[in-house]
């Protein structure tokens, strides 16, 4: 049985109709009540239960999904467990917890937030009044989320940071992102880094989306055909091609 994990309800019913994938929506503590890493800790903990068999059967294939903050959770998460591999291989494969397990068999991420950091990229620039992602919102989360500023180096917290020995072991990684969207040059930065490690995957952009698009499928057609293209993507991360 395939599951699908992360992302939100309008679109991952469509998705779990073309894969029959069952979908395990984790609801995790958010900011600024719950700063970084109380979040990802908690959909860690999900993946970790649903690998080890927690939906009473057991899963074939995992493939973790998330749009905007949803994609920074998964592309953290997928971090932090091939980290927690590295060190257990440094002490000659010898576990001494039971909390290291496998990585998930490929990511969907729409329009991630891949770089809590104040750089002025072009498109951070150029979109900063996205109707979705404007400039206050991002300033806003940018001091919330962290909850103290030593973690902005944390590849848990800024996923696109972490280093190439990493980024060689990620699954096979799907990234859309709109070309209006202030976050376009950290997705494009991302995939072009990950296609230079090797790791299989395709970044599709749509030149006259914003941030947020899948929550526009019903009104606007080209972010229909995202959502089917993401059906698309899931198929072939759930076939192992």
């Amino acid at each position: 049985m395939a599951c699908l994990l992360a992302g939100d309800v309008g679109y991952l019913s469509q998705w779990s109709k073309a894969t029959g994938a069952v979908v395990v929506y984790p609801f995790y503590s958010m900011a600024p009540e719950a700063p970084y890493p109380k979040g990802l800790n908690e959909v860690i903990e999900v993946y970790r239960e649903v690998r080890a068999g927690a939906l009473g059967f057991p899963v074939s294939r995992v493939v973790v999904s998330g749009d905007s903050a949803g994609g920074n959770l998964a592309a953290g998460l997928i971090n932090r467990l091939i980290m927690d591999m590295e060190r257990v291989e440094k002490k000659g494969g010898r576990s001494t917890s039971a909390r290291v397990c496998q990585l998930p068999d490929g990511a969907l991420l729409g329009y991630p937030s891949l770089c809590l950091n104040w750089s002025a990229s072009p498109s951070r620039a150029a979109n900063m009044n996205d109707p979705i992602l404007p400039f206050g919102v991002m300033n806003l989360v940018m001091r919330v989320y962290p909850g103290k500023s030593d973690v902005l180096t944390d590849c848990g917290i800024s996923p696109a940071i972490v280093n190439d020995t990493i980024l060689k072991r990620f699954p096979k990684t799907f990234i859309m992102v709109g070309g209006i969207d202030p976050l376009l040059d950290d997705a494009v930065d991302f995939d072009v880094r990950l296609r230079r490690c090797g790791v299989g995957g395709e970044l599709k952009v749509y030149q006259d989306l914003p941030h947020g698009f899948y929550s526009m499928a019903d009104i606007l057609p080209v972010a229909a055909e995202a959502v089917t293209l993401g059906s698309e993507w899931l198929v072939t991360m759930f076939n192992g091609q």
